[in-house]
C-alpha cells in the first residue's frame, strides 16, 4: 500500500490518495491532467500523461514519462523514464503540486501476481499503425551532429513498435511539406514515449549551397 497526501500549492488544497495493490490496473498508477489518469492534475504545467508510479517487485517507484515541465523528488529533478525507488517522506513536485509520501507498505508474493505491468492494461489506446498527431517533449544531444528526439502522443496512447521498425514523419519546414522516414531508436519496452535518432549530414564539398541533410541511426 502507498498513501500519499497531493498538496496544491496554489489553493493550498489538500487531499489523501491511497495506492493498494491489486487496485490499481496491473500496478500501474498514471499521474497528470488527463481524465483517464488515476490521479488527476489540473494545471497547464501538469503534462496530460505526466507521470507514473508503479509496483514490481514488491517496491514503488516514480518514473517522469516525457513531461514538458519535468518533474522533481526531493528537490532533484529526475530524467525521463527513470525509475525512482520510492521511499518513504519523499517529496515529489509536479508543477503546481506536492506529493508527500506518508506511507509505504511492501505487497507479499501473493498480491504480487496482480501486479504485472502491462503496458495495455491502463485504458489508454494502443497506437501499432497509421498517422497520429505526436509532441516532442524533450531533445538529447548526443554528439554535436546527432540528437536523439523523445515523442509523446497528442492525445495521449501507448506505441506499440517492433525493434528496428520505422516511421514516417510528416512535418512543415519553411511553409513546405517534407516526408522523412526514420528507424525508431527506442525500447519497445517503454511504450508511452517514442524515440528517433538523427545525425546531420554536411552538404557536399564540391555543392556548399546544399541544404545539409538529415539521415537516420
Amino acid at each position: 500500500m502507498l498513501k500519499t497526501i497531493v498538496i496544491n500549492s496554489q489553493t493550498n488544497e489538500l487531499q489523501e490518495k491511497t495506492l493498494k495493490p491489486g487496485t490499481e490496473i496491473q500496478g500501474q498508477y498514471l499521474i497528470g491532467r488527463h481524465p483517464s489518469c488515476d490521479l488527476i492534475l489540473d494545471s497547464a504545467v501538469v503534462s496530460r500523461v505526466h507521470a507514473r508510479i508503479l509496483c514490481q517487485g514488491g517496491k514503488y517507484y516514480f518514473a517522469d514519462l516525457g513531461s514538458t515541465d519535468g518533474s522533481r523528488i526531493n528537490n532533484e529533478e529526475i530524467d525521463v523514464n527513470q525509475n525512482w525507488l520510492l521511499r518513504k517522506e519523499d517529496i515529489i513536485r509536479i508543477g503546481d503540486f506536492v506529493l508527500l509520501v506518508k506511507e509505504l507498505q511492501q505487497y507479499d508474493s501473493n498480491q504480487q501476481q496482480h501486479l504485472v505491468v502491462d503496458g495495455n492494461s491502463t485504458g489508454m489506446k494502443r497506437w501499432t499503425k497509421g498517422e497520429i498527431t505526436v509532441r516532442c517533449v524533450q531533445i538529447i544531444d548526443q554528439t554535436h551532429d546527432v540528437k536523439t528526439f523523445r515523442f509523446v502522443a497528442d492525445p495521449p496512447m501507448l506505441f506499440s513498435y517492433k525493434p528496428g521498425q520505422f516511421v514516417t514523419l510528416d512535418l512543415e519546414i519553411d511553409g513546405k511539406p517534407v516526408k522523412r522516414s526514420y528507424s525508431i531508436s527506442s525500447a519497445p519496452s517503454r511504450p508511452y514515449t517514442l524515440e528517433i535518432t538523427v545525425k546531420r549530414v554536411p552538404a557536399p564539398a564540391d555543392a556548399p549551397d546544399v541544404p545539409a541533410g538529415l539521415v537516420s541511426n
